[in-house]
């Protein structure tokens, strides 16, 4: 009999063994009862043991997961931000402090947009309302933000936009790094470059007229002179207005190549495939010299600048029919292929135009080295050239925000692949 219930029988009746024998059936059912009590409170207790022991460890995991969290976050150097969008409450990272020196400040998104450089607010505030109106899940953006010493870093402002079931915002979580350094090296190598492409035009330019003079003079001192040099003489001359031509050659060359970022025009719509045409009846003469043909299949209209878009297919048709074997007539193919983005992706649609030949070909390894400045794979005496067209044609692709690159196997031919964007704004004169 279970003790309790012991107790309690000798409290009324003096011993258990004094119970009435009415009574006994419910004592049997009570010392059942207790029993069962008492079993199922040590179960109890072993359960809550467990829990607690299991709530201690999901408890230190969770403070080594936070340890983890807070030295990734100092690792970075990022600013990182939640903003509650409902009670326009937002909780910032240390790095408000340790990289842009704000000890502490309002936390509603106003006291931040106070912050952003004027000829950026507006611009930043369009991107952050679409982002919040629309259905967009982020957004990145670059702008300037004021320090605590009142200078301006450059930042990058990455956020994910997190929604209730019916595409409500209800927190904007993100990350703005400092970026200063970057932008500054950016635009230091822009006006670089900027400056190099205006030196070449202008000593290109300068070039012409003394280029001149000396094949002027080769010329009038060939025509008047020629009976009175001797064959060493002819040598000479001949020698002196080759190179002559190699130089004219040379300079238009690379005035070509500065005038792509310095004489730009405005983007506009052009169709391709009456460019292409134009340039092979261009090409006609050389064609006909060589035996070969031109091919062109569908090719798209997109925004770009027509002179441009002229020059890039005179330049990649034109390699391919100089390239071509002996005794093996040149083929060549143009063709245009539509690329969709994919869905929710911020990338335009691109158009991809591939020229194929069945000429020398190259070794894929110096796929880097043809799209260079003045590099030559053959020797002048195998092909003419200044070796400059291929580098116009990759700063032509540059500007229209495009890629070009090459397949090629020697002896068997190449394909030159270029990608466009088939959009730019109208007007557009990006440099």
């Amino acid at each position: 009999m279970h003790k309790l219930l012991e107790r309690q029988l000798r409290r009324c009746y003096g011993s258990a063994e004094a119970a009435p024998e009415a009574v006994r059936p419910l004592l049997a059912l009570v010392d059942e009862a207790y029993h069962q009590a008492e079993a199922d409170y040590e179960l109890l207790g072993k359960s809550m043991e467990t829990a607690s022991q299991e709530l201690l460890e999901r408890y230190r995991t969770l403070q080594a997961e936070q340890q983890r969290h807070q030295l990734a976050l100092e690792a970075t150097q990022d600013l990182i931000y939640d903003w509650d969008v409902v009670t326009d409450r937002s909780t910032r990272s240390a790095a408000l402090r340790t990289v842009f020196g704000h000890e502490g400040g309002d936390d509603s998104a106003s006291w931040w947009m106070d912050r952003i450089h004027d000829e950026d607010r507006d611009r930043f505030g369009r991107v952050m309302h679409d982002g919040i109106r629309s259905s967009s899940t982020t957004w990145t953006t670059e702008y300037r933000f004021r320090r605590a010493n009142g200078s301006y870093a450059f930042v990058l402002d990455r956020a994910l936009i997190v929604r209730d079931g019916e595409g409500n915002p209800l927190r904007i979580v993100g990350s703005v790094a400092d970026i200063t350094e970057r932008k500054v090296a950016e635009e230091a190598l822009e006006r670089s470059n900027r400056e190099l492409e205006q030196f070449a035009y202008v000593a290109s330019h300068d070039l012409q007229e003394p280029l001149r003079k000396i094949q002027a003079f080769g010329d009038r001192l060939k025509g008047r002179y020629e009976e009175v040099l001797d064959e060493r003489g002819h040598d000479y001359l001949d020698r002196m207005q080759h190179a002559a031509n190699r130089m004219q050659g040379l300079i238009n060359d690379l005035l070509s190549f500065s005038r792509v970022a310095n004489k730009p025009q405005p983007f506009q719509p052009v169709d391709l495939a009456r460019v292409a045409a134009e340039v092979v009846c261009d090409l006609e003469v050389r064609i006909q010299g060589t035996g070969g043909r031109v091919e062109i299949d569908d090719l798209p209209a997109l925004h770009a600048d027509p002179l441009q878009m002229r020059q890039l297919l005179q330049n990649l048709i034109g390699n391919a029919l100089k390239f071509h074997r002996a005794g093996e007539p040149p083929v060549v193919v143009l063709r245009g292929t539509m690329h969709k983005p994919d869905a929710g992706s911020r990338h335009p649609r691109l158009c991809e135009l591939t020229v194929t030949d069945n000429g020398i070909g190259f070794e894929e390894k110096y796929l880097d080295r043809v799209f260079n400045p003045f590099q030559r794979l053959h020797g002048r005496g195998e092909f003419e050239g200044t070796g400059m067209g291929l580098a116009i044609c990759r700063k032509i692709v540059e500007r229209h925000g495009g890629g070009i690159t090459a397949r090629s196997t020697p002896g068997e031919g190449s394909t030159f692949v270029v990608h466009l964007p088939l959009g730019h704004t109208q007007g557009d004169t990006r440099p």
